[in-house]
């Protein structure tokens, strides 16, 4: 949360007050929510990579699709009381990214890339009181990400596509080779949690996962070699890809609905 304080208010004593209140919030007694946490959960989910070079370009050219794709994975926390709580999750993802330019006059051409990662999210985030007798709390958690590439392929449904690569080039790199090897990137979790039976050690979450690349997702450094009339020259694969203009910083997006259950070690 941003503040923006009036001159009149700004002083030492105002300063201090955020600080003040989170170590209150810390301070109060506990019940059911603290303790260690062990949860496993699933996520469908809607992924694009945004380029606003791409973005800039005639439709017909480029028009970016929607992909589906699916992550899960195990989730270790801690609530230190009702209030605040840390998470951090372990997920296997499989996300990336489509585009259609026009083929004909009535047909499209899709092109999908599917990269897949291992990602691990640490995130700080709050969960509403439970009164005695309420099921449910809400919860938001926000966090940053780094995400470890693991696999990628590009294809298209358009077969006159796939040509083999010319003798002359050299050094051609991968699919994967073209993307990051890492990235970062911002998540927030927004859902509620619903406790189970009489002793309230296991809950069901339901949630609402955004998740915005923060660096880029794509290896604009990789290059590849063409040998032609005895002179080598060295390339940029992403400038043969879309022109010079393609070096925009592409982002990855993901959208999806946390489903998990969580277990409570604590009191």
């Amino acid at each position: 949360m941003f503040y923006f304080w009036l001159p009149n208010l700004l002083s030492m004593k105002n300063l201090y007050l955020p600080f003040v209140a989170v170590l209150m919030v810390i301070a109060l007694p506990s019940q059911a929510q603290r303790g260690l946490k062990l949860g496993a959960f699933g996520i469908p989910q809607i992924s694009a990579m945004y380029n606003m070079d791409d973005a800039s370009l005639d439709e017909d050219l480029y028009t970016m699709e929607p992909y589906v794709g699916m992550a899960g994975g195990l989730e270790v926390g801690y609530n230190f009381n009702e209030y605040i709580g840390v998470r951090l999750n372990t997920i296997f993802s499989q996300e990336g990214g489509r585009y259609s330019f026009k083929r004909t006059i009535e047909e499209r051409t899709m092109v999908t890339t599917r990269l897949n990662y291992f990602k691990l999210p640490l995130m700080i985030g709050f969960n509403s009181f439970n009164y005695q007798g309420t099921k449910y709390s809400f919860m938001i958690y926000a966090g940053v990400s780094a995400n470890f590439l693991t696999g990628a392929e590009t294809y298209n449904d358009d077969p006159s596509l796939d040509i083999a690569v010319p003798e002359s080039f050299k050094s051609f790199p991968t699919t994967k080779e073209t993307y990051a090897p890492i990235y970062y990137s911002a998540v927030v979790d927004l859902g509620y949690q619903i406790v189970l039976g009489e002793q309230e050690k296991v809950s069901l979450i339901f949630a609402l996962r955004g998740e915005m690349g923060l660096t880029d997702s794509e290896d604009k450094d990789e290059t590849f070699f063409i040998y032609q009339n005895g002179s080598v020259d060295e390339i940029e694969y992403w400038d043969t890809v879309g022109g010079p203009s393609r070096n925009a910083v592409t982002n990855a997006i993901n959208i999806g609905l946390r489903v998990g259950v969580l277990y409570s070690f604590g009191d």
